[in-house]
Order: C-alpha cells, then sequence, then structure tokens
C-alpha cells in the first residue's frame, strides 16, 4: 500500500512526460523504451554518467520520494513482476537463435506487463505484437494452430500471449482464423497456469481479452432480459460489411460501444427469430468504427443505402439504431429516417450531435453545429459509453477506500490550447471548447489537484481523488464520466447541455455533482473542499458512486438486474409502452 500510496501521489511530471528531445529526438530514445517512448522516464544516469534501465527497487524508491517521478515507469515493471524475477527462469524465450530473438520477446512482455498499469502510447516497436506476428507466424501454408504450436516449442508463453493480442488481427481475415487463434492460445494459457509459469502470472495482460470468449461464442440466448421484450437482430448477409470485425472495432477506443450492444443483443434471452413477433428491430450497424457519414468504402455505402431503404419503406415494429459518437455517423441519416413508413428509436450517448458540412450544406467547412432536434426527448434513448476492457481494469486496481485518497480533484486530458495532435487540437477549437484551459488555468496551483496534459499516471490519480472533473470535449458527453465509476471516483460535471443515461431511473445527484462549466474556479474548489470535508456527505456519495457502477459495466453482460444492457431493455420497454403495437400480415426481410 506504501508503493501504491506513493505511485498515485499528485507529485509533479516534468520531467517525466517531457523528456529529453534535444538529445534524443521527438521519440526519445528508442533503445530504452519505457511505454511514454521518452528518454527521461526510460533511461536514468548511473554513477558513471552513462544511461541505463534502473533495476534497484530501493534505489528507485529514494528517487520517487524526493518528486523525481521519472521513475516510475522502472518500478513500475519492477511492480508487474510480483517480486519475482521472472527473466532468471531459463526458457527459449530468453535464447537468441529462434524466429523471434530474446530481445524481441523481452520488448514484449516488458510492455505486456506494464500495460496493466498504464496507457502504452505507443508500443516498443521490437515488442510491437502485429510485427512479431508476421515475424514468426506469416507462412499462411500452415494452419493458425500448426505455427502457433511451432512458436510454443521454443517460447510457450510468448506463443499464447502473442496469438491472443493478435486475434482482433486473425478477426481481419476470418471469423475462423480468429476463433482458431483463441483456442490454440486458450490451451496453451491453460498449461501455463496450471504449472503456474512467472511470465504468464505478472508479464502478460489478460483483461485485454476478457471479452473474446462471448464475442466469438455463437449467438445463443444465454444473457438476461427483463420482463416480456422482444428484440429481432437483423443480421442479413448482405449487410454483413456494417458490422464485420467486432474484435477490431472494440478494441479502437472512443465510440465503439456500438459493438457491445451488438453482441448482448445477438445473445440477450429476448432476441426473437421472427421480426413479426418484435418490439423493436434492432439493426447492428458499426457506424463509428468505420466512420459511416463519409462513405469512405464503396461496398460499405452500398449495403447502407440499400439495408435502410429496404427497412425503413417496410412496415413493421420500430427499427432500433445506436449512435454512441458525438456525430451521428451514418450518411444523410436524417433523410434515411424521416418521412418513411417506419417508426424507429435511437439509442445514442450524445444528445445533440454535431453536425458538419456533410450533413447541412448551410454549415462551413471546419465548422459543426450541435443539432437541437436531433434527439427526441421523451422518445428516444441516452446510452452510456463503455470503456476499454484493459483500462477498466486498470482504473478498478487503483480504486482506493475513501478514507485512503489524497487528492481533492483531478483532471487529464487534452484541451484546445495542448500540444497535442494537429487534428485533436482543432477538434477542440472548432466547437470552440473553453472549460478544459480553464480548468488548468484555475486549478492547476492548488495543493491537493492534479490537473493538465493527458499523464501515464491517469488510473493512479483518478484512484486517488475523490472528485473527477468531467469537462465535455467536442460533444457534451465524455468517456470520462465512465471511467470515474470504475476508478470509485465522484464526477463532477462540467457540461451545461450533456444528457445523462438512465434519468429515469437512476438518482444522479447522489453520485455526482454538476457545476456550470464557464464558472470554473475558486468557487467550485472551495465547494468540492467544502463537501470532502463533511465526512458525512462526501462517504454518502463515494458510496452512491459504488452502488450506481454497475449500471456503467459493459463488461459483465451476465449480470443480473444491475448493467447498462439491463438498462437500455429497461428503456426500451418503458418506451414500448407508450407505443401501440400494430398487427402484422405481410412482413419480411
Amino acid at each position: 500500500m506504501q508503493l501504491l500510496s506513493w505511485l498515485a501521489a499528485g507529485v509533479p511530471l516534468a520531467l517525466a512526460e517531457e523528456g529529453n528531445p534535444e538529445q534524443h529526438g521527438p521519440e526519445g530514445n528508442a533503445e530504452c523504451w519505457d511505454g511514454m517512448h521518452t528518454f527521461a522516464t526510460c533511461c536514468l544516469p548511473g554513477a558513471d554518467g552513462t544511461y541505463a534501465p534502473p533495476t534497484d527497487f530501493e534505489a528507485l524508491m529514494a528517487r520517487g520520494h524526493t518528486g523525481d517521478t521519472s521513475v516510475l515507469p522502472a518500478i513500475l515493471q519492477l511492480l508487474s513482476s510480483g517480486g519475482e524475477d521472472c527473466s532468471s527462469q531459463a526458457s527459449g524465450c530468453d535464447a537468441d537463435g529462434g524466429v523471434i530473438s530474446a530481445r524481441q520477446w523481452k520488448a514484449f512482455f516488458e510492455a505486456s506487463s506494464i500495460s496493466k498499469f498504464m496507457r502504452l502510447q505507443p508500443w516498443p516497436p521490437e515488442g510491437k505484437p502485429s510485427l512479431l506476428w508476421r515475424t514468426c507466424c506469416s507462412d499462411d501454408r500452415l494452419s493458425i494452430r500448426e505455427r502457433v504450436m511451432t512458436l510454443a516449442g521454443s517460447c510457450a508463453v510468448g506463443a499464447a500471449a502473442l496469438v491472443l493480442s493478435v486475434v482482433p488481427l486473425l478477426e481481419n481475415t476470418s471469423h475462423a482464423a480468429a476463433l482458431e487463434g483463441y483456442m490454440v492460445g486458450s490451451e496453451l494459457a491453460a498449461s501455463l497456469d496450471e504449472v503456474g509459469d512467472c511470465r504468464w502470472r505478472h508479464q502478460t495482460n489478460r483483461a485485454a481479452w476478457m471479452h473474446y470468449d462471448w464475442f466469438l461464442s455463437p449467438p445463443e440466448k444465454i444473457f438476461p432480459c427483463p420482463g416480456s421484450l422482444r428484440i429481432f437482430v437483423d443480421e442479413r448477409d448482405a449487410a454483413r460489411v456494417l458490422r464485420e470485425a467486432p474484435l477490431s472495432c472494440a478494441r479502437r477506443g472512443l465510440c465503439f460501444t456500438e459493438v457491445w450492444v451488438h453482441e448482448f443483443l445477438r445473445r440477450a434471452s429476448c432476441r426473437v427469430d421472427d421480426p413479426a413477433e418484435a418490439d423493436y428491430v434492432y439493426l447492428p450497424i458499426y457506424m463509428s468504427c468505420y466512420d459511416m457519414h463519409l462513405s469512405k468504402r464503396a461496398d460499405q455505402a452500398l449495403a447502407l443505402e440499400n439495408l435502410m431503404g429496404d427497412v425503413m419503406n417496410r412496415r413493421g415494429p420500430p427499427v432500433l439504431l445506436a449512435f454512441t459518437c458525438e456525430k451521428w455517423k451514418m450518411f444523410g441519416w436524417r433523410s434515411v429516417l424521416q418521412g418513411r413508413k417506419r417508426d424507429y428509436l435511437i439509442a445514442a450517448v450524445e444528445a445533440r450531435p454535431l453536425l458538419g458540412p456533410e450533413d447541412d450544406e448551410r454549415i462551413l467547412p471546419g465548422t459543426s453545429w450541435h443539432c437541437q432536434d436531433c434527439f427526441r426527448f421523451g422518445l428516444d434513448v441516452v446510452l452510456p459509453s463503455a470503456v476499454p476492457p484493459a483500462e477498466a481494469q486498470r482504473l478498478r486496481f487503483f480504486n482506493r477506500a475513501p478514507a485512503e485518497r489524497e487528492l481533492l480533484l483531478v483532471w487529464k486530458g487534452e484541451h484546445a490550447q495542448s500540444d497535442a495532435r494537429a487534428d485533436v487540437r482543432e477538434g477542440y477549437l472548432e466547437v470552440n471548447e473553453t472549460v478544459r484551459p480553464n480548468i488548468i488555468k484555475h486549478l492547476q496551483s492548488k495543493p491537493d489537484v492534479d490537473v493538465g496534459r493527458s499523464s501515464m499516471r491517469y488510473s493512479f490519480l483518478m484512484g486517488n481523488s475523490h472528485f473527477c472533473l468531467v469537462p465535455r470535449g467536442r460533444g457534451w458527453w465524455t468517456v470520462r464520466l465512465f471511467e470515474a465509476f470504475y476508478a470509485g471516483c465522484v464526477p463532477v460535471l462540467l457540461s451545461d447541455d450533456v444528457e445523462l443515461p438512465f434519468s429515469d431511473f437512476l438518482d444522479w445527484d447522489t453520485f455526482s455533482l454538476k457545476w456550470p462549466m464557464r464558472e470554473v474556479g475558486e468557487g467550485l474548489y472551495q465547494h468540492l473542499k467544502a463537501i470532502r470535508d463533511d465526512g458525512e456527505t462526501i462517504n454518502e456519495l463515494h458510496k452512491g458512486v459504488r452502488d450506481a457502477a454497475c449500471w456503467f459495466d459493459f463488461l459483465d453482460p451476465s449480470s443480473g438486474d444491475c448493467s447498462p444492457y439491463q438498462g437500455l431493455l429497461k428503456e426500451l420497454a418503458h418506451k414500448r409502452q407508450g407505443r401501440p403495437r400494430r398487427p402484422l400480415r405481410h412482413f419480411w426481410f
């Protein structure tokens, strides 16, 4: 606990996060990589003046207690080993001469272990899973099983971890290839679990694979549904290109909730096989994953046009569509939905989506409008956003008890004035986002606050803070709201027009706060400080966060009455009551 307390403390990060680009280039020293790919966080000066990765734990801790957080990545590597020196256990992974060298395996294992505790941006070139897979296993004359088992002859733990890491890549070839890779990887994993392999226990990040099992399983009706709701999932073959590669789409980060909704509904016990019996017809379309508002792929554009034209021009139960980004990423969606025979219901994470020039000719290039009438309040549903499994696991790991939290508030992220990628910065400028720069301007000097640019300590800080600020991004919604629940952190909403999911049955006042986003400053700080210092109030808020967290956890589809899936179904059942069902006589797909 002392180690985690120091890791999560709000000490300065100037050295750790800036690196030494003058000496080693903008990406630091590629020969000494740590997860942030910068010199200062990886190679520390020794007594002889040379730079090398540090290995002495006590020396690292001593430096850390002085505020020198450049030692953090090295400490995380030692922490991830569970106190064991896995490299001392002789195996083929440590010997050169194989297709994948000992150096490459070392980079792969170190990056995998660090990824359990911090975000990797980027992976080290020598240990990048896709590159290693091409090095060892690109011979398509052999089955995937044969390729993996050949590799396992020299490094079993590496073969298991590598093939499981690239299952989404294999999915781009076929579902069968992804399933074969998952099966052989799981068999190797079971044998490694049985013998207690050190590397398998401590140097692999299995959280990233936790959803493979049900994503790759047959669509059997196993997940619970409340009441008598009935949903038909329209998976016609002609529209397969609109929902391809779910594993790849699900790991792309923001706006991928559409995949999780699909994978649940196709296995939900309330799924019916005949659309004539359904209360809703769900159309699984990965709009955000493939940017379908831009018509990048001709095959997808044609399939989308044919699907929507056919469905919306036939009478039948209301169509259910999921929009999971600040833009509703379906080309021409308004003309597709409006004025047709078919009723519809939208489940969206953003109730006031951004419209661009591709949506409305009145909008100038480089600008966006927030649509005020796209979402039909009272008819449509606000949906939570999913959090990637590996990120969720990191946040859970550092979720500390309220009495042990040392920071008042935290916010880490990009903004309109940051030195992030130009497209990110321009995106914030496009919507005149000012609340994030104001957070830094007014709060960064406070003693019990940690705000600023994105940090590799993101999970530590959220788990060590009472309040997590949730400012608007390009849209009014932000995934940071839902990350806060995994971290056990009370969300403070700084987004005036955000619409919150499940507000019909969840009392958000019991587990969150809202503050005018244009009034970020001393008043907000003093208000949060007063709440923290009132033991009864802060404990009630923390309890509310923990009690409500299950409503936003997409990772457990088999949970009983409390999950985002159950919340969506509950909302759909409520909306159904206000819609008389029309008798169907001539209805087909």
